[in-house]
């Protein structure tokens, strides 16, 4: 839009994600056209006969005729998870990276259920939605494909982070370029990730986790399973790594660590492994200094491969004493007993279990520290600064941040706080 142009108001409503860490979902709207940036779910903290928590649509029942469109920054569940349960709500196209694409297309056909209307985008070629002209930016963050958006409209110019970290060794490519354009413009508006405010430092890089896991393994003559988020694809490709590094052959356990393999050999994150393969059921049959395992269930999810392996029935592998098991994850709040009694399950039978306290690299965040979200503010300058992402308190302290930074015009905002 021309800058002698009167702004257009831009509606903001979230439906998930502020005031909570989980089920991120935000419906913005201007000039009567709306869309949906991500629609997550979050998961019971315990056993309550629920599986998963998705966003409350009810705020926008009376606005559904606006909605044209969803737009997923990339594919971890509180992002992607809540998918099926909006298209049932209303069928809308759906605009996603390459992962994320790939991961709801198998998800539906998985379920049998009617494959959507997903359209693919790519970071530094602007789309349109509405009013809406859309450009996504690629980050550093702990999945594939992951982006943040820069919104423009008649409303000005909005950027959205979703999840992301800087790292100082980066891993992966942060589209700086796509980001500072925008800053020179103008940004009339930042909504930014808050999950990490509280961690000062640095978030750390993928490459330190993958050095690190090959010189735990190597250390180790037993066998060994490393449990992580299978949706970190950086990760697995890094135990793949580790597994040829330390001459040992891999053994995959658990649906998600299967799935998220499948996808990042079809969406070319992974090299080939399968001459560094085995079937799960001849784990046992090999020597045990030859046995690298990836498992799923590093949450203490009871029916999750790690928590069977720790309880002993698990029916295609075992462990004992001079085997290891190393955690290449972090506690998710509220999961912090069922980790401490799957560690202690190991501990009991004499397996020696390995995480972030005995070895820090072991396992880094993909979400930005406090130093790297005032790197962000600082470079960007906006307007106006609404902090996303995270607890009442992780969004108060972001906002704080922001504060010390000069951004004057600052709102914070929870689940079913509308504001223009």
């Amino acid at each position: 839009m021309r800058k002698d142009q009167p702004k257009k108001p831009l509606t903001i409503l979230p439906l998930g994600g502020l005031g909570e860490i989980g089920m991120n979902c935000l419906y913005v709207e201007c000039e009567g056209s709306g869309i949906l940036i991500d629609c997550g779910v979050t998961f019971p903290s315990k056993p309550e006969g629920v599986d998963v928590y998705h966003p409350s649509f009810e705020p926008i029942r009376d606005r559904l005729d606006s909605l044209e469109a969803l737009i997923l920054t990339h594919g971890h569940e509180d992002h992607l998870g809540a998918v099926e349960y909006l298209l049932e709500l209303k069928e809308l196209p759906v605009y996603a990276p390459k992962y994320s694409k790939e991961q709801l297309l198998e998800r539906f056909e998985e379920r049998r259920r009617e494959r959507p209307e997903v359209l693919l985008y790519q970071h530094g070629r602007s789309f349109g939605v509405g009013p809406f002209e859309i450009e996504a930016y690629r980050v550093h963050h702990s999945a594939p494909y992951a982006h943040g958006l820069v919104i423009r409209g008649p409303f000005g110019t909005m950027i959205h982070t979703g999840d992301f970290k800087i790292e100082e060794r980066p891993s992966t490519t942060f589209d700086w370029e796509i980001v500072d354009r925008a800053a020179e413009e103008g940004v009339d508006l930042l909504m930014s990730d808050s999950t990490n405010i509280e961690v000062e430092g640095r978030s750390g890089s993928e490459l330190d986790v993958a050095a690190e896991l090959i010189e735990a393994v190597k250390g180790e003559t037993g066998r060994v399973v490393i449990a992580l988020f299978g949706s970190n694809v950086l990760r697995l490709d890094a135990v793949i790594r580790a597994a040829r590094a330390t001459n040992r052959k891999l053994v995959l356990l658990g649906r998600s660590v299967e799935t998220h393999a499948r996808l990042g050999l079809r969406c070319g994150e992974l090299e080939p492994f399968d001459d560094i393969t085995v079937p799960a059921e001849e784990a046992m049959r090999l020597p045990r200094h030859r046995l690298l395992a990836i498992a799923t269930g590093s949450q203490g999810e009871r029916l999750a491969a790690l928590p069977r392996i720790a309880r002993g029935n698990h029916h295609d592998l075992d462990l004992a004493p001079g085997d290891t098991v190393i955690l290449s994850s972090r506690i998710i709040p509220g999961a912090e007993l069922a980790v401490y009694e799957l560690m202690n399950e190991f501990i009991r039978r004499g397996v020696k279990v390995v995480d972030r306290k005995n070895i820090p690299s072991i396992h880094v965040s993909g979400h930005a520290t406090r130093d790297e979200l005032r790197l962000f503010l600082e470079r960007v300058r906006p307007t106006a600064f609404i902090p996303a992402h995270g607890t009442r308190m992780h969004l108060e302290r972001h906002a704080a941040l922001a504060r010390e930074i000069g951004i004057e015009e600052i709102a914070v905002i929870e689940n079913g706080d509308l504001i223009e």
